[in-house]
């Protein structure tokens, strides 16, 4: 490859590389105004155990393990 050639093509992939890495920047930018991270809707079970696990769920799981720990012993 000539000097030239290999000159233009230096420029042309550095302008390439520069206009992907600021395309990737402002997509990623945007795409956390559009889709925040951690915002889902909850499903009915889960709306169900954050409600009630601490006062119907654990206490029959909890029985359940002393139970199972007896029976290992």
């Amino acid at each position: 490859m000539p000097s030239m050639q290999k000159e233009n093509w230096y420029q042309n992939e550095a302008i390439k590389n520069h206009h992907s890495q600021s395309m990737t920047s402002m997509e990623s930018l945007f795409s956390g105004f559009l889709q925040p991270k951690g915002m889902r809707v909850h499903q009915q079970s889960e709306i169900f155990s954050d409600l009630y696990y601490d006062e119907r769920i654990m206490p029959a799981v909890q029985a359940k393990v002393d139970s199972l720990g007896k029976q290992l012993t």
